[in-house]
């Protein structure tokens, strides 16, 4: 066979497979939730959320970390508080949280009215669990742990973060923070 028929072929068949449609993304069955709550849309999300979890399709860290979220900001605390400490116990389940999210249900928790200490051990889950996938430069769930372990009275540990906090100041704006971290400076995507 011609050296010019074999390269006609490869052509042939690298064109072929690079028609070929690329795989499917894996759908997020949250996506449409989570794309309220971005929105600010709270009610919605809650209203969705909640006929979701009674047809059973709503389960898992997910679902009451969206309505944790949704409930902190349309100003229902104890509400919050109740779905955050429910995704705290299935925090590791699939699908997983976003760092954001875990973060978000760490504050939730550490706010929450009349906190209790199981509270506390759940917002420093939250935190440790937002760390580990935080993939940025800042120091928000760093802070925001070493807070927490300071209310829990973790002092050993606390000082060690403060110590890697010391070494960079520096915080994302996407992400929410407990109390007034001094001399930061933005991280910006």
């Amino acid at each position: 066979m011609p050296k010019l028929a074999i390269f006609a072929i490869l052509i042939s068949a690298a064109l072929c497979a690079a028609a070929q449609p690329a795989p499917p993304r894996p759908v997020d069955p949250y996506d449409g939730e989570r794309m309220l709550v971005a929105r600010r849309q709270y009610d919605e999300a809650i209203k969705r959320l909640e006929e979701r979890m009674k047809s059973g399709e709503c389960r898992g860290a997910v679902c009451d970390t969206l309505l944790a979220i949704a409930h902190s900001k349309v100003q229902k605390p104890g509400r919050a508080a109740e779905h955050a400490e429910k995704a705290v116990e299935t925090i590791a389940d699939e699908p997983l949280l976003k760092d954001w999210e875990a973060n978000d249900l760490g504050v939730i928790l550490f706010r929450a009215p009349q906190r209790t200490k199981s509270q506390l051990s759940a917002a420093a889950k939250a935190f440790r669990f937002a760390r580990v996938h935080y993939k940025g430069r800042g120091s928000n769930i760093v802070f925001n742990l070493k807070e927490t372990l300071q209310a829990l009275g973790e002092q050993s540990e606390a000082s060690a973060l403060q110590r890697e906090l010391d070494a960079r100041f520096m915080i994302d704006p996407r992400l929410a923070i407990l109390g007034d971290f001094q001399g930061v400076t933005i991280e910006r995507r």
